[in-house]
This record gives structure tokens, C-alpha cells and sequence, in this order.
């Protein structure tokens, strides 16, 4: 089954993240789907970004080998930041609808959320959601996936399977 050929990994590295190993478990998720993009297949994809989302914002390649205290966590996951960054991204690539992959905890202020909810509806942008750890907060990341669902790590490859179906 095909991927998306624009998918944005979005990893929450907020403070929240440092909790019970979850940056940890974030990292894992991205070390996976870089594995998965990266093997020898028949896929036709352009390069995944991998976004940082917290206080600020970082973006890399799928490709590029990710130092572990890319991963570290600080402040809080800000909206106005990442949607700008995403909302760059689409314009550089012409991209109107990405498909976005969000690994968080979802332990996020309501003000936050409820920005972040109406950009994504707004934006008609495809968000598949993996909950990380064990207090993630499952109503909040429920209702902000397109598909109201939340998958967890071990659902990873799920997760991007329904978005390569939803891009078709």
C-alpha cells in the first residue's frame, strides 16, 4: 500500500515529553518510520519532514540521521509556531493538504488545542494521531484527529497506512 507523498512527522517535545520516557518513546516511533520510508521499495514519495514541536520549531529531512538531543524537551507546544511552519512547508512545495503524523501526550493548555483543532479542520489537512505514554490524554487527541481515532505506538504502521488511504 502506498504512503503519502507529503507527510509531516510532528514529534511533541514539550515539557510534558520528559515524563515516563516519552521522548524516548517518540524517538523510537521516528527511528521506525524512517526505516520504513527508507527501505528499498517501490514507494513514490518525496522526503517526509520530521517537525519538532514545543516552544519552537525544527524540521528535518527523513533522511538525516537525528541526534539524540534533537529529541529533548523543553516548555510547551506552542500552535501559532508549528502551524506557520507547516503552513511554510506547504507553500514551498505547493503541497495543499499534507498528511500529518503527530506523536504527543496530548498534554497541551485547552486554548492551544482548540487553535490547533481549528486550523487543522480549516486547513482540510489529513492528522492521524499516535499517543505517547501512558497518561496521554486520549479525549483531547481523539478530537483532534481527522478520523477520531488514536493509535498507540505500537500501531504506528497503522496509522500511516490510513493516511496513505485517505490521500488517494
Amino acid at each position: 500500500m502506498p504512503l503519502p507523498k507529503n507527510l509531516l512527522v510532528v514529534v511533541d517535545c514539550s515539557s510534558s515529553m520528559q515524563d515516563m520516557a516519552k521522548s524516548f518513546v517518540a524517538a523510537n516511533l521516528v527511528l521506525y518510520i524512517q526505516q520504513r520510508y527508507l527501505l528499498p521499495s517501490d514507494l513514490d514519495l518525496n522526503d517526509p519532514t520530521i517537525i519538532k514541536w514545543s516552544e519552537g520549531i525544527g524540521s528535518e529531512s527523513i533522511q538525516m540521521e537525528l541526534e539524540r538531543g534533537w529529541f529533548s524537551t523543553q516548555g510547551s507546544s506552542r500552535t501559532g509556531p508549528l502551524v506557520a511552519h507547516i503552513d511554510e512547508i506547504r507553500s514551498a512545495e505547493n503541497c495543499i493538504a499534507p498528511s500529518i503524523l503527530l506523536l504527543s501526550d496530548g498534554c497541551w493548555k485547552d486554548a492551544e488545542m482548540e487553535s490547533l483543532y481549528q486550523w487543522v479542520r480549516k486547513s482540510k489537512l489529513q492528522l492521524n494521531i499516535v499517543s505517547v505514554g501512558a497518561d496521554a490524554n486520549h479525549p483531547v487527541l481523539k478530537k483532534l484527529a481527522t478520523n477520531s481515532r488514536v493509535y498507540a505506538p505500537e500501531d504506528v504502521s497503522l496509522a500511516m497506512n490510513f493516511l496513505s488511504e485517505a490521500s488517494v
